[in-house]
């Protein structure tokens, strides 16, 4: 439902999405640039997803990237999922989290030491 509705919103066709299976590209406004192009959008942020994991018809966001632009704007993480949530009427804070494992210990053979070449 999400990717459909990101869809419809595109940039190239006056909306400010750009949306493929595993990545949504915010922008600040429509393309206007030749032949369909960038012109003068800038990018806000970027969600990166992947569908039917941990779960069958659940997606994960994994990664959320912002632009300096998008800060300068006020636009935070939460602001930019949540709008692109927002098409399947939910937010950031009413998604249930994944549950992760803790990340490996670090190599004890090479603690406090640098190598060089």
């Amino acid at each position: 439902m999400i990717l459909t509705q990101l869809v419809r919103h595109d940039v190239s066709g006056g909306g400010v999405w750009n949306a493929s299976a595993t990545l949504w590209q915010r922008y600040d406004q429509p393309w206007d640039g030749f032949a369909g192009g960038r012109g003068s959008a800038l990018l806000i942020g970027s969600i990166a997803v992947v569908y039917d994991s941990p779960v069958r018809h659940q997606i994960t966001i994994f990664k959320v990237s912002m632009t300096q632009h998008a800060a300068d704007l006020g636009w935070t993480v939460d602001l930019l999922c949540n709008d692109a949530l927002g098409f399947a009427n939910l937010t950031l804070d009413r998604c249930p989290r994944a549950a992760l494992p803790a990340p490996l210990p670090a190599d004890p053979f090479f603690a406090g030491r640098v190598l060089t070449g």
